[in-house]
């Protein structure tokens, strides 16, 4: 069944706009009386079903509301911009792997470099390609892909999360499964977690020793050096893997 996110309130009549409009009569040929699966910008889940069609719109009628599934916590992807698409990659497969935010960020060896206009339409793009990943995969919200900031921002704004970890090429000592199931006390995991993916060049000396002073457990995923977009994947799936 075909999953939309709306940009209103759960209602007893709901109209579709935009691309979902045009997927649901163009591509998908959708007919009267067929039904899809809608949250709300309210945070409601329901099923309702295709009730007419206008010139850029579809209307959808609610046949019942759902009870939504509430996220397990939240989960904080904070990544370097990387070169070329590789980013929309990460960005797809966090939606997929249950990341609720994601903080793309600027670091001293990253190559790539935005304007502003260039940066929000980069954005705008990250967020197309998670609300499609999210449909895709059936999930109930929607992850966040927040503007482009500095590092020591982003860490700045997951201050408060109860775990924080830094994947450091340069870490020997802490493999991210130990570390992940030593924060396990009495049954009871971490609320939130938020975790640190650097560019293709590494971090710097002193980015690494700032990343530390932030609170941030420096973890490794052994002795191989993974590409940045292989290590974002894989940290997102040890953390789903870890919090299921």
């Amino acid at each position: 069944m075909r999953r939309l996110f709306l940009d209103t309130p759960l209602a007893d009549t709901m109209r579709v706009t935009g691309d979902d409009a045009h997927h649901l009569t163009r591509v998908l040929r959708a007919k009267i009386g067929e039904r899809v699966r809608v949250r709300a910008m309210d945070g409601r889940l329901a099923e309702a079903e295709i009730a007419g069609f206008e010139e850029d719109a579809v209307r959808l009628s609610l046949l019942f509301e759902e009870e939504a599934e509430e996220e397990r916590g939240e989960r904080v992807l904070i990544i370097s911009l990387l070169k070329g698409d590789k980013l929309d990659l990460v960005v797809q497969k966090a939606t997929e792997l249950g990341i609720t935010r994601i903080l793309p960020v600027v670091t001293a060896h990253a190559v790539v470099r935005y304007d502003a206009a260039k940066a929000e339409k980069k954005r705008g793009k990250w967020q197309k390609i998670a609300v499609e990943a999210a449909k895709q995969c059936g999930r109930v919200s929607l992850p966040t892909v927040e503007d482009i900031r500095p590092m020591e921002e982003a860490l700045r704004l997951c201050g408060e999360m109860d775990m924080r970890l830094f994947f450091y090429e340069a870490d020997e000592e802490h493999d991210v499964k130990s570390v992940l199931r030593a924060s396990v006390k009495g049954g009871e995991r971490a609320g939130s977690v938020a975790f640190l993916i650097g560019p293709e060049g590494g971090f710097s000396a002193a980015e690494a020793e700032q990343v530390m002073d932030a609170g941030f457990t420096p973890v490794t995923f052994g002795r191989n050096i993974l590409r940045a977009e292989t290590a974002a994947i894989a940290a997102c799936a040890v953390v789903q893997y870890e919090w299921m």
